[in-house]
């Protein structure tokens, strides 16, 4: 709680990286007293630190820097950050900025298979419930590993009985090889809540 003011007083600093870790850390202190003046970060000349801000400001369930966080999908440097923090907003508004994403080639596709797994768990995200499914497939046979990996992770974690045929094939074939267990986790998952996302 001490920390309060001096990262309040931080914002006004003339280091913009400096604006950008105070926003950060009150968000993550999570003290709504925060919101006005973090709100007027969003304004700050440096890119980054409006980023900062609008991150912060959706941890403290604010709105605010939504158009922000939208913009930044495309930065492969923030997109993954963007996803998360329009996640934690979670309102329909949030689930047409991700909705959009899953279509834009422009978004680096970890952060478009993030999105799709996040747009689920949004619960006015349905209008956007095919296209996550065609991407969070399509994950499963990209040609990153890693990418992959985070397909069959946000597949477990939505519960998608629809994927278990795919998964289990994957789990077949060469390219599931360095996900085994990824992929037995993630069926586990699916079985455990089968009703969750049909």
């Amino acid at each position: 709680a001490r920390a309060y003011e001096p990262l309040a007083t931080a914002l006004d600093d003339r280091d913009p990286q400096v604006v950008g870790a105070a926003a950060l850390a009150l968000g993550a202190i999570g003290d709504k007293r925060a919101i006005p003046a973090i709100t007027a970060a969003l304004a700050h000349a440096d890119r980054s630190a409006r980023f900062d801000a609008a991150y912060a400001l959706a941890e403290l369930g604010d709105p605010a820097g939504r158009a922000i966080l939208a913009e930044s999908l495309i930065d492969p440097e923030r997109a993954w950050d963007a996803v998360t923090a329009l996640g934690v907003l979670g309102t329909s508004d949030d689930a047409e900025a991700l909705g959009r994403a899953l279509t834009n080639r422009n978004v680096p596709p970890e952060a478009t298979v993030l999105a799709a797994g996040t747009v689920y768990r949004i619960p006015s995200g349905s209008a956007y419930h095919d296209a996550a499914r065609r991407v969070l497939l399509a994950g499963l046979a990209a040609r990153k590993t890693h990418v992959r990996g985070l397909a069959v992770e946000q597949l477990g974690a939505i519960g998608a009985v629809w994927a278990k045929a795919p998964l289990e094939k994957l789990a077949r074939s060469g390219k599931g090889a360095e996900l085994l267990e990824a992929i037995a986790g993630a069926l586990r998952a699916i079985e455990e809540q089968p009703d969750k996302a049909t």
